[in-house]
């Protein structure tokens, strides 16, 4: 029965975590219940405005850009913070109006706290040229500001492709991962309760598709969450064994001659590139690329009944033709949210490719904590680089 299998976990979790412990839709009761999840609200954020940044250089680009500065003059005199949206619009309205101050912002280098006493001395509002504006637009792309995500939950907001958990099962300096792209926007909000789903009786049906084109060749498959039982079998040379537990419901591959070779690139590629060759192999390209669309489609039509049923859909495809094959005219819309990419670089498409990829997705990692800076050392830096102005 179930209990006997958690127990039998629980004796091995005393000792290190073992790979085949940590497939996230069959996590033992007790790593489960172990599982904290580790924001990042303290560590690099700009109390001002109310944002996180990944690196130290972003937050510290951040605290020079004039967007940062005008928030803390605000702040200072009672304002409300703006957002991003509000101070676009702001340059909007100024645009064209030669800015008084052209440096503003430009030369310092210090935090919020610092800079606030001569900052307050400004002109509140900030009047601009177009160049300064092209310039704070380029430093809000590069912070990649979340618009709509002013209260965002701080183990979201990093640019990294993973969440993290903390487990007293892990060794101080480590943390298990999960890549975000496995739950859905809601579920990402509370990724505990959706790992306590996933582990659930409730949920032995669950898969997910997993797709792969490029240079001519396809793989597909359908991947039931649930894995076979592979203690027993001869162990194959080229798979390991976590490899072979790997559920394929459905898997398909197939190729077709749509490459130039020796030269690369893909015919229509360079059809739009330098307009249509006519040769044989240029014909013979052509048409594979239509033949190697409607195989794809043809696939999909296949397995609408379990594309329906999939919790994500996972597609590789390095152009946007290829993407395109997916989407146009198929049972699949191009809006639906669990269409997603994989959060990695693959090889050429075959069916072990697909076992590497589903393995990769659905195991929890254990990797080194990523650390935050120790704040007090920033402070005195900046002090100390403060004294030479």
């Amino acid at each position: 029965g179930a209990m006997g299998m958690n127990s039998q976990k629980a004796s091995k979790m005393t000792g290190s975590l073992k790979k085949n412990d940590l497939y996230i839709f069959d996590l033992s009761e007790q790593l489960l219940n172990s599982l904290k999840l580790m924001s990042f609200d303290n560590v690099m954020r700009c109390s001002v405005c109310q944002m996180s940044f990944d690196s130290r250089n972003e937050q510290k680009a951040h605290y020079q850009t004039d967007y940062h500065l005008m928030n803390v003059k605000r702040n200072l005199r009672g304002l409300d913070i703006l957002s991003v949206e509000e101070f676009d619009a702001l340059i909007s309205k100024e645009h064209g109006i030669k800015s008084e101050d052209e440096n503003s912002g430009g030369e310092q280098t210090s935090s919020d706290h610092e800079e606030s006493e001569e900052a307050s001395d400004r002109d509140p509002d900030l009047q601009t040229n177009n160049y300064m504006e092209t310039i704070i637009e380029n430093d809000l792309q590069k912070l990649g500001f979340q618009k709509d995500e002013s209260d965002a939950i701080s183990h979201i907001n990093t640019q990294s492709p993973y969440i993290y958990f903390k487990s007293k099962y892990l060794q101080k300096n480590e943390v298990l991962a999960i890549y975000k792209s496995l739950f859905n926007k809601r579920s990402l909000s509370n990724p505990n309760e959706a790992l306590t789903f996933w582990n659930s009786q409730e949920n032995p049906m669950a898969i997910s598709a997993l797709f792969m084109v490029g240079g001519g060749h396809f793989a597909g498959a359908i991947v039931s969450h649930q894995r076979l039982n592979v203690k027993g079998n001869a162990h194959k040379k080229d798979e390991t064994l976590i490899e072979q537990a790997v559920n394929f419901l459905e898997h398909k591959t197939f190729h077709r001659y749509t490459t130039r070779r020796k030269q690369g690139g893909s015919q229509s590629a360079m059809d739009n590139a330098k307009g249509k060759a006519n040769s044989a192999g240029s014909a013979l390209r052509r048409y594979n690329e239509s033949a190697l669309k409607t195989d794809i489609q043809g696939v999909l039509k296949d397995w609408e009944p379990y594309l329906s049923k999939c919790d994500n859909i996972f597609i590789r495809a390095r152009n946007v033709s290829d993407k395109k094959i997916f989407t146009d005219n198929t049972v699949l819309n191009k809006g639906d949210e669990r269409i997603k990419s994989f959060p990695f670089t693959t090889n050429r498409p075959t069916v072990l490719e697909l076992k590497k990829a589903w393995c990769e997705l659905s195991y929890l990692k254990i990797l080194p904590k990523p650390e935050p800076l120790a704040v007090k050392e920033t402070v005195q830096k900046l002090e100390v680089s403060n004294k030479k102005d």
